[in-house]
């Protein structure tokens, strides 16, 4: 393709480009174009859609925990468990104190996914692996530690995440008399932290996979993620304290998500190297936030326009539609990204303006038809540049993804539309100015 530039005056045309018919004759210089140049919009070259799950993401680190069971009506019983370890507290018991009880506080983020009108049963487990990263640089959706089996204490509840609530889980007195005369014996700086971490390695939140109907998300900070021990003394008159012991090392905190499948095995045995055909999966490709699932969409006969001479691309587009009846509530358009995807589906090269600003979406919501809700990307940019040099790489594909502020910190996903049906098919725009000069 000849992408010679048609200095100043194809500035204007970009500038006028929402106001032209496909067969326009634009007012240009005629010493440069004669008046034959017109405008082609090519909105029909074909897309393959699939599903790729990433083998895993990075959970660590992103100050929510996570806990539940939601039954994906596409995909199937999704669990999420979450891992952490608390500190050394900054006052130990004094001599004379007497151990009352022991709980876990947590506090609702606000974030939920399912239905919260169902009882919800979370219980509490001892890890017997320490909490610590050996050689990998971070724990993943698909990292375990072994915990005890039996609980320390349970709660069943009506999840209220709005409320943003501190939640108080009354755990077992005699775990909670261990810690306690731990403390009493560990007044020495030499038996604090590691010392702490080597007795009591951390707490494990299990969600009850016969019971409930969502994953709800709680806050991670020293103030809304501890264990607090409740406490007397006895003098001339009865003295409560409490001891605090808060969350250590947020960045290890991490959140265990995994899916049994039962509504979709196609993603069995998955590899990311391997994606799922949208044709396998209900002709719909997934894009998850917690499962690491993303959708990635290919053009076979993108070469065909190398072909083309004496134009110059306008404007490229890319519209991805919801797949009909399967999004209740659609992910804000500023959460998702696009990339570029090699032959090994990785998430190689974030898309991103001249300008310098990230690619990110436009939504555009039908509410009375939902046939014109599309999430549209403004891909031009990349687009001249992919065609630039005169090669396309048939390897290549595009992906949108959940950006990287919000990937890994929720389960929340699109259910993006695939080719066997018109109404939600995805579709690139690619206009075209064709020329003749002089």
């Amino acid at each position: 393709m000849n992408f010679r530039l048609i200095i100043c005056s194809l500035f204007i045309l970009i500038l006028a480009v929402s106001c032209h018919s496909d067969q326009e004759i634009l007012p240009l210089n005629k010493e440069i174009i004669e008046p034959s140049s017109r405008l082609v919009l090519v909105d029909t070259l074909s897309i393959n859609v699939s599903t790729v799950v990433i083998d895993s993401i990075t959970t660590s680190g992103k100050d929510v925990l996570l806990a539940g069971t939601y039954t994906d009506p596409s995909l199937g019983k999704i669990i999420s468990k979450s891992y952490f370890q608390v500190a050394f507290p900054r006052s130990t018991p004094q001599e004379d104190e007497i151990f009352d009880s022991i709980s876990l506080i947590i506090t609702y983020s606000g974030y939920s996914r399912g239905d919260t009108a169902q009882l919800e049963k979370l219980t509490i487990k001892r890890l017997t692996e320490k909490l610590q990263l050996k050689e990998q640089t971070a724990f993943y959706n698909t990292s375990h530690l072994d915990y005890e089996q039996t609980s320390l204490g349970e709660m069943v509840f009506y999840p209220r995440p709005s409320s943003k609530e501190k939640i108080t889980i009354g755990l077992s007195k005699d775990f909670g008399q261990e810690i306690f005369d731990y403390l009493n014996q560990s007044q020495d700086d030499e038996f604090r932290d590691d010392e702490f971490n080597n007795f009591f390695k951390g707490l494990v939140l299990v969600p009850d996979e016969m019971t409930g109907n969502s994953i709800i998300g709680y806050m991670v900070s020293d103030t809304s993620l501890l264990v607090r021990i409740y406490s007397h003394t006895i003098d001339d008159e009865l003295n409560t304290n409490e001891i605090n012991l808060p969350i250590k090392n947020k960045n290890l905190q991490f959140n265990q998500i995994s899916c049994d499948w039962s509504n979709n095995p196609a993603f069995i045995n998955h590899r990311q190297k391997n994606e799922i055909p949208a044709s396998e999966t209900g002709n719909m490709s997934f894009i998850n936030a917690g499962l690491g699932m993303f959708t990635k969409l290919s053009f076979p006969k993108m070469s065909s326009l190398i072909e083309f001479e004496n134009c110059a691309l306008v404007r490229a587009v890319l519209y991805i539609k919801p797949a009909l009846g399967t999004n209740v509530k659609l992910p804000d358009d500023q959460n998702f990204v696009i990339y570029q995807t090699g032959k090994n589906n990785g998430l190689d090269v974030l898309l991103i303006k001249s300008d310098g600003t990230t690619v990110q979406p436009d939504l555009n919501t039908d509410e009375l038809y939902n046939e014109e809700t599309w999430y549209s990307f403004d891909i031009t940019d990349n687009m001249i540049a992919e065609f630039s040099d005169g090669y396309i790489d048939p390897g290549k594909a595009l992906s949108v993804n959940f950006s990287s502020s919000f990937l890994a910190n929720s389960v929340d996903q699109l259910l993006v539309g695939g080719t066997a049906n018109k109404m939600i098919e995805p579709r690139l725009e690619l206009l075209f100015l064709f020329y003749d000069l002089n």
